[in-house]
């Protein structure tokens, strides 16, 4: 139990640094949109951040699964009536 509960932590803690990333890019991308706008940055920049930008969206679905994974193993240990052959038959 206490693995399980250790592995929630952890990935929810990974999974809010994920999201402050995603918000900081999301900023970045207004910022450098407007600055492209106005002719100030090259359509380089704002490519790249774009990129970076659906990388980290891809990285927070990605750990936000992860913490879905971790809740589900802390209901098995609390006896959450899955059989381990039932949810392996889900997937």
């Amino acid at each position: 139990m206490r693995d399980a509960l250790d592995n929630n932590r952890r990935s929810r803690e990974v999974y809010e640094s994920k999201q402050r990333q995603v918000e900081d890019l999301a900023r970045s991308n207004d910022i450098l949109e407007k600055q492209y706008q106005v002719g100030v940055t090259s359509v380089m920049d704002l490519l790249d951040v774009r990129r970076q930008l659906q990388a980290a969206q891809q990285e927070e679905a990605q750990a936000r699964f992860r913490v879905y994974e971790a809740v589900i193993s802390i209901c098995r240990e609390l006896g959450g009536g899955w059989q381990k052959n039932e949810f392996q038959n889900m997937s």
